[in-house]
């Protein structure tokens, strides 16, 4: 088991908090553009395709986020042309190239993890604005205040929109719910559980505790609050969790595509190329990509978990892995080309 090299580190540290940046300020885009007075009449009707409508929810309110992937995919494929280190094909010097994020397989790649991405991101926020909404017709909230409970309050300075659902997966939403039930109950049980929420505001606590304590329940308004902190929080946990996985895919990718653009552009016969995986190994690490560490296949090979999952590079969904084996992946690729091979010098 091995570190990556320190230029992906570098690389990997530089573009996480660029997605995890595209994908908060999409959820704002479309929090703060949300047609409210739509919204809550649309709510207030039952109108559920008007009320995605009025929430934003469409493809190219993500474009931030594809582009910051596209991105991070480029800076993948550069780095292995940079740093493979390839004779030119004419024999005088080393082979210059430039990463070719026209080539039409780059283009695929980009095309279709972006669309796979932004379609499974628009299908939970749909998802999720049903559940929000069948709460609050369970709580017998009033339309406008479901309305703001999925966008959030606008903050006067910022001019922006603070503490909504929107951004959540349909899991988290239900860990807010769970939340504000907690918070509400007066029951000293479910006032200890929310205690133990890792994402809760701890500057709040003194609320609970004074509750425990007095027996009286926390106000409205503190719990409202509490609320929003917690969403808050919970949204950007998910960012990251996106940056940290979409950005090393997109590397991982892009190396593959660079290494594939030098064995074309070299003349490299491709069954004298191969793969290594190689993983992180530390605490954090999957079993099951522990046990793949150091497997080899030829380039264009897949790598297969011991659950017959297959991918062709860390964090590669395109042959049908599941999230187990990919979400929040480390894991890293080496190439090599036998050099002895292609000469003949190793018979």
């Amino acid at each position: 088991m091995a570190q990556p090299p320190v230029a992906i580190a570098r690389l990997t540290d530089q573009m996480e908090p660029r997605v995890a940046r595209a994908f908060l300020d999409a959820v704002q885009d479309m929090t703060t553009s949300a047609n409210m007075s739509a919204l809550v009449a649309h709510i207030e009707a039952g109108n559920t395709e008007a009320i995605m409508r009025s929430l934003n929810l469409q493809p190219d309110m993500l474009a931030p986020l594809d582009r910051a992937i596209t991105e991070a995919f480029a800076d993948g494929g550069q780095y292995e042309i940079e740093t493979q280190d390839v004779p030119d094909p004419d024999g005088v010097g080393p082979l210059v190239i430039r990463f070719n994020g026209r080539n039409p397989r780059a283009e695929a790649w980009a095309r279709e993890r972006s669309s796979q991405l932004i379609v499974e991101i628009l299908e939970d926020q749909r998802e999720m604005a049903r559940m929000v909404i069948q709460d609050g017709i369970a709580r017998g909230v009033n339309p406008r205040q479901t309305a703001l409970e999925l966008v959030g309050r606008m903050d006067p300075i910022t001019r922006t929109r603070q503490g909504g659902f929107i951004g959540l997966t349909g899991q988290e939403a239900g860990y807010v719910m769970n939340a504000r039930t907690q918070l509400t109950s007066g029951s000293p049980a479910d006032l200890r559980a929310y205690l133990e929420r890792t994402r809760r505001d701890k500057r709040f606590d003194h609320h609970v505790q004074r509750a425990l304590e007095s027996g009286e329940p926390i106000p409205t308004a503190v719990i409202e609050r509490m609320v929003m902190r917690y969403k808050d929080r919970l949204l950007k946990t998910r960012g990251d969790r996106i940056a940290r996985t979409e950005t090393l895919t997109a590397l991982n990718a892009g190396r593959k595509e660079g290494f594939d653009q030098i064995v074309e552009a070299a003349g490299i016969p491709r069954d004298r190329t191969k793969k290594i995986w190689r993983a992180t190994g530390d605490s954090r690490t999957r079993d099951t990509h522990l046990i793949m560490d150091e497997q080899e296949r030829a380039k264009d090979e897949p790598f297969a978990t011991p659950g017959g999952f297959l991918m062709q590079h860390p964090g590669d969904v395109s042959l049908g892995a599941p999230p187990s084996e990919t979400i929040q992946c480390r894991c890293w690729m080496e190439y090599k080309v036998d050099y002895l091979g292609i000469t003949g010098d190793g018979d």
